[in-house]
């Protein structure tokens, strides 16, 4: 398989050698729901390559066998085997009154084996596949699709009474062998048919069977039932060595399985949160986000605050200059004095005259305080203008990035793929039988995208696909339609569609082109989904054929929803059906394994 191989040897490989080693976990997640539970069951069954089944192994142990392997003290050995096995016991405890009511119900299930006549069945199901065989074989175009739509169902119904009589029979074998096997004194059957609450006591009387178990079959609880257990170790060996596997009719496990929907982008959901959240963002939110614009407020306060300081340091710079020229010149008014020599003769000070103007002294030494103040200002307002400056420039920095981005993340988006398919989730109110409102969620209608002629190798290949964007892949977002077909609504007639360029709707019409969730035509120009907000309004309606409904019932769409899709997410749609159930064909159905 791949996985033997390994991602590096696989990926190596080409296409075609690549379809020779099965990915089996793509082929589980995508195939069929009955050919995955076939698939599970198979290699549940397959995991058990010992000579004796999980039953026989389980008859043969106990508690008390499985806490003396461990080799363990017994309170050491409880914890380990707790931790191994609990999870598992939990799980078989959970399927326990299933298959407990259905050992109970032996009579029930004889009765309906003894009142059935299965060859008669069995001959009604090959008289219905041939006629449904030759009936297909005439159907060229399309006339006898009902016949066969209602052969088919009959075929279904008869196939339903032949299962239910394997089933019955199945059960039937499953409690005579457990009621003549022995088991800790008295039966099997004693065993599965104890009451759930009896095993809950003692949950540890089902650590044997967790312990019997292989490691695929131990996964395996996860997708098959008790009853499925106990089938697989009944099950003869020899049955499937006789079993001729020519004799099935193939059938692909993706049968029914629209595999589109596993691609890069193949489905996205809309509803109405989705759809709330896509029209606020596209319409509350600026271009610029709550943190870039933090970011330019505080930046603007750093420059008030840079440039403040800047001034006020020229201020106080001018300030201090001009008191110092000022006490310089009171300096200037005072007489000088008589000379003071040392014994060398040289002059060492000035002296004053004893007369000084005691105003003029006074009002230099206040000078002289204030000279200091302004200096010391001024050195304070010099580093404070210098480290803002520099705080500056890295708020500026910061938020010419925070800008760039927010710039970025509008205006150079990449293309998200546009969803092949889309499924409108509505929302359905009811109330329980206590009255309390409650929601349903009902995702049954899947709309597929219309295709265009983009092929690989253009430009816009590698995120849309050949899916068709109204927008012509210009500007950054796209704008997609779909479909979704609906037997039971009336067809769309493609010569009546209208195009108009105001919100007046045309006389003769209803119905038009719109949104997910709404009834009114869409404006396709609209500015949620075009890059021009100057664009023109365009709408589009159209007509239906009531005459063409086909009156069946099953249709697996709920009434009324075409879909076009934009940015983030946004969808929008209109009804479009077809007129009726076409091309048909004949599903194979596989011949069920014998027990």
């Amino acid at each position: 398989t791949k996985y033997e191989m390994g991602d590096a040897a696989y990926n190596a490989l080409s296409a075609a050698e690549k379809k020779k080693h099965a990915d089996i976990v793509t082929i589980i997640a995508q195939a069929n729901g009955k050919a995955t539970l076939m698939l599970e069951n198979l290699l549940t069954r397959a995991a058990d390559t010992a000579e004796n089944t999980w039953l026989d192994r389980f008859i043969s142990v106990t508690y008390d066998d499985l806490l003396d392997d461990t080799d363990l003290a017994p309170s050491k050995a409880v914890k380990m085997l707790a931790k191994e096995y609990d999870d598992n016991a939990s799980q078989i405890l959970g399927m326990w009154d299933d298959f407990r009511d259905q050992l109970l119900k032996y009579e029930e299930y004889k009765k309906k084996v003894e009142t059935t006549d299965i060859n008669k069945l069995n001959r009604r199901v090959k008289e219905l596949e041939s006629q449904i065989e030759y009936i297909n074989s005439l159907n060229t175009d399309g006339e006898y699709d009902i016949d066969i739509f209602y052969g088919l169902q009959n075929l279904n119904s008869l196939m339903l009474d032949v299962n239910e009589y394997n089933t019955c029979v199945q059960n039937l074998s499953i409690h005579d062998t457990l009621k003549e096997t022995e088991y800790n004194g008295s039966t099997l059957l004693d065993f599965f048919t104890c009451e759930k609450s009896e095993i809950e006591e003692d949950v540890t009387v089902l650590y044997p069977i967790a312990a019997s178990l292989s490691a695929g079959q131990r996964a395996g609880l996860n997708f098959v039932s008790l009853r499925e257990m106990i089938v697989i170790a009944l099950t003869d060996g020899e049955a499937y060595k006789d079993f001729k596997i020519d004799e099935l009719k193939e059938l692909s496990v993706y049968d029914g399985v629209n595999r589109e929907i596993y691609e890069k982008g193949g489905v996205a959901l809309t509803s109405d949160a989705l759809r709330t959240d896509a029209l606020k963002m596209s319409s509350d939110e600026g271009i610029i986000k709550p943190w870039t614009m933090a970011a330019m407020i505080i930046t603007g306060a750093a420059f008030v605050a840079f440039a403040g300081s800047g001034i006020a340091w020229a201020t106080y710079a001018a300030k201090a200059k001009s008191t110092n020229i000022r006490l310089q010149s009171g300096y200037g008014q005072m007489s000088p004095g008589g000379m003071i020599y040392d014994a060398n003769g040289n002059v060492v000070q000035y002296g004053l005259e004893s007369h000084i103007d005691a105003d003029l002294l006074a009002q230099n030494t206040k000078l002289e305080s204030r000279v200091d103040t302004f200096t010391a200002r001024t050195t304070t307002c010099k580093y404070m203008t210098v480290g803002l400056g520099v705080a500056f420039a890295i708020l500026i920095g910061i938020t010419a990035y925070l800008t760039y981005r927010d710039m970025v993340n509008r205006y150079n988006v990449d293309f998200t793929p546009i969803p092949r398919y889309m499924v409108d989730e509505k929302d359905i109110t009811g109330y329980n039988v206590k009255g309390e409102k409650i929601v349903l969620k009902n995702q049954a209608a899947y709309y597929k995208a219309a295709f265009c002629n983009r092929k690989a190798g253009d430009e816009m290949y590698k995120n849309l696909a050949n899916v068709a964007d109204l927008n012509g892949d210009v500007g950054k977002q796209w704008l997609a339609l779909y479909a979704a077909r609906n037997e039971a609504e009336a067809p769309i007639l493609a010569r009546s569609f209208k195009i108009t360029y105001s919100e007046e709707i045309p006389a003769g019409y209803t119905l038009g082109i719109h949104s997910f969730g709404s009834d009114a035509a869409e404006n396709l120009n609209n500015t949620l989904y075009v890059w021009n907000s100057a664009a023109p309004k365009v709408f589009v309606y159209f007509k239906t054929d009531e005459n063409a409904v086909l009156k069946t019932s099953g249709s697996s769409f709920t009434a009324g929803t075409v879909a076009l899709t934009g940015t983030a997410g946004l969808a929008a749609g209109a009804l479009i059906s077809v007129l009726c159930l076409k091309g048909l064909k004949k599903k194979k159905e596989n011949k069920e394994l014998p027990a």
